[in-house]
C-alpha cells in the first residue's frame, strides 16, 4: 500500500496554476503550437486543425492550462507530448473541448491514436471541465499518467485511458 505522498507530487495535487508570467496562446485555425521550454502556457479560444506539440528538454516540467479552449482536429492529437520530464494539463474554472473527428494518421513510427498523446509522464488536474470526443482513444500515455482533478466527459470509440507504466 502506497501513501499519496509516494504516488503524487505537490504539483500533481495542485488544482490551479500560478499564472503570474504565464505565456498566453490564442489558438488559430491550422496554426500548430510548439512548446520548447519549461513554463506555464495558457490556451484560449476556438480553432480547427491545431496540435500543441511539447518538445522540451528532458528535464523540463511544462504546464498547459486549458482556459475555455476548443480544438477540433481531423486526424492528429490536439496535445502531443514528444519530450519533457513531465507535462501538467490543468483546466481553469471553464469548459474546454478537445476532439478528433476522423482516423488518426501515424507520426512516422509512432501510432498517435489519442486526443492527448504523451510519450512522457503526464498529469491531468484542475477545477474545470474537459469534453473529449475521439474516433480512437481519449488519452494515451507511454509513461506515467495521473489524474488528480477536473471533470471529464469522454466519448471514445476505443479506450478512454491507455497508460503504459501507471
Amino acid at each position: 500500500i502506497y501513501s499519496a505522498s509516494e504516488l503524487f507530487t505537490d504539483r500533481d495535487l495542485e488544482q490551479t496554476a500560478d499564472l503570474k508570467g504565464a505565456k498566453y496562446y490564442t489558438v488559430s485555425d491550422g496554426e500548430d503550437i510548439t512548446i520548447t521550454e519549461e513554463w506555464v502556457y495558457v490556451l484560449q479560444w476556438t480553432a480547427k486543425n491545431v496540435t500543441v506539440f511539447v518538445e522540451a528538454d528532458k528535464e523540463a516540467k511544462v504546464q498547459i492550462v486549458l482556459d475555455g479552449v476548443s480544438i477540433t482536429n481531423t486526424d492528429s492529437p490536439c496535445i502531443y507530448v514528444k519530450q519533457a520530464d513531465k507535462v501538467f494539463v490543468t483546466t481553469t474554472d471553464s469548459e474546454n473541448t478537445l476532439e478528433v473527428t476522423d482516423e488518426f494518421v501515424d507520426d512516422g513510427e509512432t501510432n498517435t491514436n489519442g486526443v492527448i498523446f504523451s510519450k512522457e509522464d503526464i498529469t491531468l488536474n484542475g477545477v474545470g471541465s474537459l469534453k473529449i470526443n475521439s474516433t480512437k482513444n481519449w488519452i494515451v500515455s507511454k509513461d506515467d499518467l495521473k489524474i488528480t482533478g477536473g471533470t471529464y466527459n469522454i466519448t471514445a470509440s476505443k479506450k478512454a485511458i491507455d497508460a503504459n507504466d501507471s
